[in-house]
């Protein structure tokens, strides 16, 4: 039996604000397929990948196969490919990444957010794309602000060598302490035994001589 090749349709649709939204058929069932959704190699950057993206996160319920795809995908992303948020997204539970994972339409020139402004979500660009505005002194205060960050980072760095260098110090001069006081007792406790070898050879010259009267 031939195994059979699954053909991939893009269907193009409208949305309230005339943003396109489209959905993923299969050509023989006109159904979403669930043999592309196991693909293990899911791109961000491929445009059917992402498509299709966009369909299931349109969808209010979500399968595993459907969450693990959106994983992937943006997992593949620069921002949770590397550095620090590289595999953060491995160990989130598929419910709880389903809940957080939002899709937003926004009409042309709309604000998504002002500078300045403290906000809680990350935003990714699935179609389209955006125009960012900077007052120009602002940028010269971003790079003073990031300067300033960097030196308190260095301080910190060093302050924190400092104070390690302090501990391995005051430990040296504990461990130095002890020796010296184990020293002193050892001398104390020979010298001592000296002593009282002194004084017992004393007693008994004292004894003799006594009994020689």
């Amino acid at each position: 039996m031939k195994k059979r090749n699954t053909e991939i349709h893009l269907k193009k649709q409208v949305d309230e604000f005339g943003n396109p939204i489209f959905e993923v058929f299969n050509i023989d069932l006109n159904q979403p397929i669930d043999q592309y959704l196991l693909k293990p190699d899911v791109n961000f950057h491929n445009l059917a990948d992402r498509q299709l993206m966009i369909n299931l996160l349109q969808r209010k319920k979500k399968g595993l196969l459907e969450i693990n795809f959106i994983r992937k995908a943006l997992e593949s992303t620069e921002f949770f490919s590397k550095g620090e948020h590289k595999n953060m997204l491995k160990g989130v539970p598929p419910k709880i990444l389903a809940q957080c994972l939002k899709l937003k339409f926004v009409k042309k020139r709309y604000v998504i957010f002002n500078q300045g402004e403290i906000g809680d979500t990350y935003y990714i660009i699935l179609d389209g794309e955006v125009y960012t505005l900077i007052r120009k002194p602002q940028i010269e205060l971003q790079k003073q602000i990031e300067a300033t960050k960097n030196q308190k980072k260095i301080i910190k760095q060093n302050n924190n060598y400092n104070s390690l260098d302090l501990k391995k110090e005051q430990l040296r001069q504990k461990l130095l302490s002890t020796k010296f006081f184990e020293r002193v007792k050892v001398y104390f406790q020979q010298e001592g035994g000296k002593i009282k070898t002194q004084f017992s050879s004393l007693l008994r010259k004292t004894a003799l001589g006594i009994k020689n009267l």
